[in-house]
């Protein structure tokens, strides 16, 4: 005879199982959506309406008043430190179209260098309502200091600062499911090459491709045979490489006249 207790849990187990069952249907739909986006946004030409042209090397010589005029063009723009307003603000002339998205420099100590993000609260919220951050660390375990932003060359922070700013271009362009299926997926090895690479074609594409491969470039040559397991198997895998890179940009008409 059954006693309302284990009743109780029998019923709270089978609930369990339910409720395993939806988000097991949930996980498989919201995987062919995110698998689905690439191709989707591939269709589409990824240049910004108001294009700025590439060039080989960005030097860090931007005027005060050059800042302060890239200032007015993006006004939600905030929380940068002094030290990086030479690069922040020229990878954000690049990124006309962001021109009126909130995004928020944070400046702290984080095992990852640097790493862009929606504020959770805002994952559901529509197109151009969400507000982001760019998390620089100033500080992570010995093995990852030569790569934090501080210590990279100017043009390598370009890039590595366009490839941030790739990503929000591209999570503009997706809705609050979408996001949210983004987030769930990011992990397996196939959806974060995706995004990871997407937010690199969106570098080129917005006119920073030769910063991007100084970037790619000097990561790879001051990590070397660090063990660390995302410089040598993560990192190498996932993101696009200085021959990839070299390759888009001999293909993209934007280069051209560059060449």
């Amino acid at each position: 005879m059954k006693t309302r207790q284990h009743q109780g849990i029998q019923t709270f187990c089978s609930g369990a199982a339910i409720r395993n069952i939806r988000k097991r249907f949930l996980y498989r739909v919201l995987s062919i959506i995110v698998l689905l986006l690439p191709a989707r946004f591939a269709l589409a030409e990824s240049y910004p309406s108001e294009q700025i042209m590439p060039v080989h090397k960005l030097e860090a010589n931007i005027t005060d008043e050059e800042i302060r005029m890239i200032k007015q063009e993006f006004p939600l723009v905030t929380g940068v430190a002094k030290a990086y307003e030479q690069a922040v603000y020229s990878t954000v002339s690049f990124f006309p179209e962001l021109k009126n998205t909130p995004i928020i420099f944070v400046h702290t100590k984080t095992r990852w260098p640097l790493t862009s993000q929606p504020f959770f609260s805002d994952i559901l919220k529509p197109y151009g309502k969400r507000c982001y951050r760019i998390i620089i660390s100033e500080e992570s375990s010995p093995n990852l200091k030569p790569v934090l932003l501080k210590n990279l060359p100017f043009n390598a922070q370009i890039g590595a600062l366009g490839h941030e700013l790739g990503h929000i271009a591209d999570y503009q362009k997706k809705t609050g499911i979408e996001m949210m299926g983004l987030g769930l997926l990011y992990w397996t090895g196939y959806s974060r090459k995706k995004v990871e690479q997407r937010a690199d074609r969106l570098a080129i594409d917005h006119g920073l491709g030769y910063q991007l491969y100084e970037w790619s470039s000097h990561v790879r040559k001051v990590m070397g045979d660090n063990d660390w397991v995302i410089s040598n198997r993560a990192f190498k895998n996932t993101y696009t490489s200085p021959t990839s890179i070299l390759a888009i940009i001999k293909l993209s008409p934007l280069y051209q006249d560059i060449n």
